[in-house]
């Protein structure tokens, strides 16, 4: 429900997060085409609505050989630091969204509805974790 009001608030145009800061962590397993879709996309739209990216995304493979915790402990330092310095809401963004990667498959309102009404998104989609 979340990414189809994004969807949806983006479509509209305006800025309705503006003055809103976010962060996005994403788990998924890269064996699937749409790795990381939905973070991805969320981070992409949050930006459309008018947040601004408070630390660059970070992307954990379940099937990678890196250590996750350790890759989620530097995503951790990179918010906190962020947080105790806390930039204005209208500085520039941390990074573009398209950072670390902008591969995205392209959702419509139907595709997220559809979604929405079975309650779970596609194999290894990502799930994500968005502060703002």
């Amino acid at each position: 429900h979340f990414l189809l009001a994004l969807y949806r608030a983006a479509e509209a145009g305006g800025s309705p997060l503006e003055g809103v800061q976010h962060a996005v962590l994403g788990y998924g397993a890269s064996v699937y085409e749409t790795f990381q879709n939905c973070p991805r996309l969320t981070d992409k739209l949050l930006e459309s609505c008018g947040s601004r990216r408070l630390a660059q995304r970070v992307e954990l493979d379940e099937g990678s050989e890196d250590d996750p915790v350790v890759r989620l402990k530097g995503f951790e330092t990179s918010v906190y630091a962020a947080l105790q310095k806390l930039p204005a809401a209208h500085a520039p963004h941390a990074c573009k969204w398209d950072q670390p990667c902008g591969k995205v498959v392209e959702k419509s309102e139907e595709d997220l509805l559809e979604v929405a009404a079975f309650g779970t998104g596609e194999e290894g989609d990502g799930r994500m974790g968005a502060m703002a």
